[in-house]
């Protein structure tokens, strides 16, 4: 299959939007921005969930035990950067006592229901992926129908979005914390899915959808995460942000064929590098921002710490892609060695 690049490029766009969320800007345009970039898990879950249409449950397995291994790279990183710059701050003063913050109960318990990892917030999208994979996969086992898969999609998302938005629209206040996986992930895992059985099944009409009806559900979606987070407050998802990850998949079908330069295609491909890197190098920031420079309150630093953040995630990320894409081809190297002698 040909590599879709308008995907690739909507996956960078919501890498940069998990940038604004952890590193807002300044103001209610920073709060507005924070929630129109609420739809960027969501759509990695998408996109994830529109490349498992029609997979063997061998294939989902590979494909959660390359996550796994992703999540155990990362959380390797982040523990040794956590434990440095929490001594180096004053937050713990030995390895022993950061690392007794990961093996306590609460902690274990909230990593299985909520994949939350200390340190790296963040990375809670690698074990919710996992668990929507073998969600998946016991499904397909189980030869659970379609109609029962759109169901159960719609009635999770429904449920987030009760708890999380619309009670606090109706000055209603409930406080239930949902796994992710399952009220978040899982619903839109299966709307991706979804969206890639329509493809196959009425490809000749499906791409001709709209362009100008799909602009009109992206700005719809905009506009509903704008409005609500102003007149009801932050949520971990809105109304408007299954219509974004609506407008952009359906976006990315119509224009699967385009061309794109090579640079961009070469930039297209590094948003799992900014997804995994940019906590580290946000929070070196911050770091040095508020230690060394001491500009940390400043609203031009505020403002521009995002770009910052995007810029050198890309340049690390760049860098280790291109280290390991090398290692990669020595060791394939050095195995071939023996036989070719």
């Amino acid at each position: 299959m040909k590599r879709n690049v308008t995907l690739d490029l909507f996956k960078l766009a919501a890498a940069f939007a998990v940038i604004c969320i952890h590193y807002m800007f300044s103001g209610a345009v920073g709060i507005s921005v924070k929630a129109v970039a609420r739809f960027a898990v969501p759509f990695f879950f998408a996109v994830s969930g529109f490349f498992a249409w029609k997979q063997r449950p061998e294939k989902l397995m590979k494909r959660a035990w390359g996550i796994a291994k992703l999540y155990l790279a990362s959380f390797v990183l982040y523990f040794l950067y956590g434990a440095f710059r929490e001594i180096l701050l004053g937050k713990a003063s030995s390895v022993t006592e950061y690392v007794m913050k990961y093996i306590q109960p609460k902690t274990i318990l909230n990593f299985l229901i909520h994949n939350t990892t200390i340190s790296a917030a963040h990375l809670w999208f690698l074990p919710a992926l996992i668990y929507c994979y073998l969600l998946m996969w016991l499904c397909i086992k189980v030869k659970v129908p379609e109609k029962v898969l759109t169901a159960a999609a719609i009635i999770l998302l429904s449920i987030q979005l009760i708890v999380g938005e619309w009670l606090s629209i109706l000055q209603v206040q409930l406080d239930v914390d949902l796994p992710n996986f399952l009220f978040l992930g899982f619903p839109f895992f299966l709307l991706g899915r979804t969206l890639s059985r329509i493809q196959e099944e009425r490809r000749p009409d499906f791409g001709h959808c709209s362009g100008w009806l799909i602009l009109l559900l992206l700005i719809a979606g905009i506009a509903e995460s704008v409005l609500s987070v102003l007149l009801w407050g932050g949520h971990l998802i809105y109304t408007g942000s299954v219509m974004i990850v609506s407008a952009l998949l359906l976006a990315a079908l119509k224009y699967r064929e385009r061309a794109y330069a090579p640079c961009l295609v070469s930039l297209a491909e590094l948003s799992t590098h900014i997804y995994v890197f940019h906590v580290a190098v946000g929070g070196t920031l911050e770091t040095v921002a508020a230690k060394v420079l001491h500009c940390s309150e400043s609203p031009v630093w505020i403002n521009a710490k995002p770009f910052i953040v995007l810029i050198l995630s890309i340049l690390i990320g760049a860098i280790f892609r291109h280290l390991y894409a090398a290692a990669v081809k020595a060791i394939r190297a050095h195995r071939a060695a023996p036989a070719a002698r």
